[in-house]
């Protein structure tokens, strides 16, 4: 009789869930709202992973009790505060049933390494860097934001983007095409505008938030300095990471996997991956890098795969 075996991925915009069998058949998806407990709270974080877990049980007409083992890659599983948190709501979910939780940067290592070992640079909505040699060791930078030293991300681009856009308009930088462009992620027509917006609001809507990283790789496309500069600054930030990680592990020498996770890194201009490998190749001149074709969930099933297999070899 067929296993069923479910992977999760809990990231800042979305959580995905998949359920397959121990043969690697994928068998129902779902989704929900965001997973970050950070930013969105405990509980709309287990209400998005209710949701994506419910949508797959209910595909299959089988319920919780159904599972034979379960992990749940969060982003916001971080620091032991963090685990304290998110042990606990996970196995509300997931009650008796077998089941791990951990940083979602491991599941998408997994999903494009069956050795299991590299750097995982994560820049998406936010930013996160992890990384896990041959022998199994493992180190995961704070990944709070910038005051605990880490960056990079949408919501770090979308900042930075609104900034140099009003030292456009005021002339304390260069002209830059994001004087023209940011104005229209709001709907508006000038900064001055978008001045008052913000006044008035603390931060975008959300669905600006989404908008205006994208704007910023396609004027970068079109040559605007100063949108290719944020780019590279970014890139050139997460590959200190990176490196610095692979220096810790005693990668230096090594063909050191690099996995670029994230809706920037999958952004049309290469720009950002290239600062990234750049900055990165000054520590580990044979590094690479990849970017997952599969999403982060299919790495939670895989590994949900693996605990199974070593149970069952046993």
């Amino acid at each position: 009789m067929s296993q069923y075996l479910l992977g999760l991925d809990g990231g800042g915009t979305k959580v995905h869930a998949i359920i397959g069998n121990e043969k690697g058949e994928i068998l129902a998806q779902g989704f929900g709202g965001p997973g970050n407990y950070q930013t969105c709270g405990q509980d709309q974080c287990r209400a998005s992973m209710m949701k994506a877990v419910g949508d797959c049980l209910t595909a299959l007409s089988i319920s919780i009790d159904d599972l034979a083992y379960g992990v749940f890659g969060l982003s916001g599983y971080d620091e032991p505060q963090d685990f304290q948190v998110l042990d606990p709501l996970v196995h509300s979910i997931m009650g008796q049933v077998p089941h791990k939780v951990m940083h979602d940067s491991w599941i998408g290592l997994r999903s494009v390494s069956e050795e299991n070992f590299g750097v995982v640079s994560i820049c998406g909505t936010g930013g996160a860097t992890t990384g896990r040699n041959k022998e199994g060791q493992t180190i995961a930078l704070r990944n709070l934001g910038y005051i605990f030293g880490n960056r990079g991300g949408g919501h770090e681009l979308v900042e930075k983007a609104i900034h140099f856009a009003f030292r456009s308009e005021e002339g304390t930088y260069d002209k830059s095409s994001l004087e023209v462009e940011i104005p229209k992620c709001f709907g508006l027509s000038n900064m001055a505008q978008v001045a008052d917006a913000l006044r008035e609001e603390e931060w975008p809507e959300p669905q600006v938030a989404h908008v205006i990283p994208p704007m910023v790789f396609e004027e970068a496309l079109k040559g605007d300095h100063v949108a290719v500069e944020l780019l590279q600054d970014m890139g050139i930030t997460m590959g200190q990471y990176a490196g610095g990680l692979i220096k810790r592990l005693g990668m230096e020498d090594m063909e050191v996997p690099c996995v670029m996770i994230g809706s920037l890194f999958k952004q049309k201009h290469p720009v950002l991956h290239h600062a990234y490998l750049g900055q990165v190749r000054k520590t580990a001149p044979k590094a690479y890098g990849l970017i997952p074709d599969l999403p982060p969930a299919y790495g939670a099933y895989y590994l949900a795969m693996d605990a199974v297999s070593r149970k069952g070899n046993k």
